[in-house]
């Protein structure tokens, strides 16, 4: 059991009065205290949240002196407002660098939520999805625990998802499937990916990988689930970002009928406590969401916090604070190398990541990561996400991911600095 369901049942026993105390989730889980350094949390830091606390206020300011911006106070349209979702694709045009349509976007509540609604709209208990292995472990849970689903583990390599050992998992699973497709289930199965800036290993699929992704997928009529919440935050500041696996499906293909879903986020790029994200998806799939009964009670997700975010697209606030966390990442990142590079012992290694929050650490096959969290928390004040808990199978035990997002470049080069010396000690004892 990963280490953040430890602290989620352990935090059962505390007291009311105790658990009112918490003031955001880091706290609540045991995480953040005065003495640890808790290299897990992907997530944007204190300096961070205080810009986006200063662009929430001008947001809002602005949103609120619009015409008749009480709507924004009323039922939201299902998948949004049309202001918004066009400036939504206008920001995602820019960042990425290529073609976003307003007619493929709705709005969500983040990443999280809208793997679990959209999964929950496609699939139901007992179908089965297949996940890269590894992948975001709380997107395993979302998929196994509270959908009911069957996950199946799909091997990856340097380039991302085993394209041949993913053909031969869908032939032989799609024979066993008692998944009926209807109009608005039109999948027998999804494979859940990350293909750019993977969480937790930093990886980005090639293109000539995407390109074969989109073709399995047509093959055999499964829909690519992307969480793409990472792209925008590309740290190689002479191009744009990879291209989305979403662009790959292209609608001008002879074959063409909607085969991938983009899951995005505003959580990384500007605040988590927003509760904001969007998917864009084919039109087949945008009707479907239209009319699921949650929207057509709901509305709109969190449409008054959609309506303060789309003003901050429009005038361009929010690009703004998305180039100084590309910098703020970026000498993260290379600060955080220098340190591994130059610290971690023969045996041990990391790939730079070329964007994203993560650094994947592996270590010799033998290495078991759970001891070296042991040894971290109680001599080095130090802890880590788990290798094994980003996997279905429970592979990567020797494996670890660090964040560089949430501690300034001082304290996250303290911290790997202690981090090396610890693995050193756990693979060396008797040194």
């Amino acid at each position: 059991m990963d280490e953040i369901y430890k602290h989620q049942a352990s935090g059962m026993a505390i007291s009311h009065e105790r658990w009112e105390r918490h003031r955001h989730l880091f706290q609540e889980l045991g995480f953040e205290n005065n003495k640890m350094v808790a290299l897990n949390m992907g997530a944007p830091g204190f300096n961070a949240l205080t810009s986006s606390k200063k662009l929430v206020l001008k947001a809002t300011e602005q949103a609120l002196a619009r015409n008749e911006s009480e709507f924004l106070l009323q039922y939201g349209p299902c998948l949004g407002e049309y202001q918004t979702l066009e400036a939504l694709a206008k920001f995602l045009s820019q960042e990425y660098g290529d073609e976003v349509n307003r007619s493929s976007l709705m709005i969500t509540t983040g990443a999280t939520n809208g793997l679990f609604f959209l999964a929950s709209e496609l699939f139901r208990p007992g179908d089965t999805v297949f996940v890269e292995d590894p992948t975001f472990f709380i997107a395993i849970s979302i998929l196994r625990d509270d959908l009911g689903l069957n996950v199946v583990s799909v091997p990856t390599d340097d380039e991302g998802t085993d394209v041949e050992a993913l053909d031969r998992l869908l032939l032989q699973h799609k024979p066993k499937s008692t998944h009926v497709t209807t109009e608005r289930q039109p999948f027998w199965s999804m494979v859940y990916l990350i293909p750019t800036f993977n969480n937790p290993t930093g990886k980005t699929i090639s293109p000539e990988r995407s390109r074969t992704l989109v073709n399995l997928a047509r093959k055999h009529d499964v829909l690519l689930f992307c969480d793409d919440v990472y792209n925008i935050l590309n740290y190689n500041a002479s191009e744009p970002p990879p291209r989305r696996l979403f662009a790959y499906d292209d609608p001008t293909d002879a074959d063409y009928k909607g085969h991938v879903l983009s899951n995005g986020t505003f959580s990384k790029i500007l605040a988590p406590g927003i509760r904001l994200g969007w998917c864009e998806s084919p039109l087949r799939l945008q009707k479907i969401f239209k009319t699921s009964a949650a929207l057509l009670s709901s509305g709109c997700c969190n449409h008054y916090m959609s309506g303060v975010v789309g003003a901050a697209m429009e005038t361009g606030l929010l690009s703004q604070h998305v180039a100084m966390l590309r910098t703020k990442y970026t000498a993260n990142v290379k600060a955080a190398s220098k340190v591994l590079r130059e610290n971690l012992p023969e045996g041990v290694s990391f790939a730079e990541p070329k964007g994203g929050y993560f650094m994947w650490i592996v270590m010799p096959d033998s290495a078991n990561a759970s001891e070296l969290l042991e040894l971290t928390k109680r001599e080095y004040n130090l802890s880590f996400t788990l290798g094994s808990s980003a996997s279905p199978s429970g592979s990567f035990k020797n494996c670890l991911r660090v964040a560089i997002s949430y501690y300034e470049e001082d304290v996250l080069v303290q911290a790997l600095a202690k981090l090396c010396a610890a693995i050193k000690q756990y693979l060396n004892p008797k040194k």
